[in-house]
């Protein structure tokens, strides 16, 4: 179920649950019952935890301004994984 966002010229805004892709571009008003025509609103995402909000946001700016680099950047955080010393016994090609 999707949520579906109306206006009513005289009582106001109103959202509608219905199936994803059932909604009708004009509904009834439920109070007055007059013609209300279907608005389009911006996504919930304030309710997206902080990092994953800016990750949405990060990715969106991508598409239309990525990223230049000039190298790889370098792996912050990361220590190389120590080797086996069996590993040192195998032959080499």
């Amino acid at each position: 179920m999707a949520t579906y966002e109306y206006v009513c010229a005289e009582c106001g805004r109103f959202d509608i649950r219905s199936p994803i892709g059932a909604a009708r571009p004009q509904l009834a008003c439920p109070t007055c019952h007059a013609d209300a025509r279907r608005v389009f609103s911006p996504p919930m995402l304030g309710l997206l935890p902080k990092p994953w909000a800016a990750l949405a946001q990060q990715e969106e700016q991508s598409g239309d301004e990525p990223a230049v680099v000039s190298q790889i950047p370098p792996k912050a955080g990361r220590t190389q994984a120590a080797v086996h010393p069996a590993l040192a016994q195998l032959p080499r090609p």
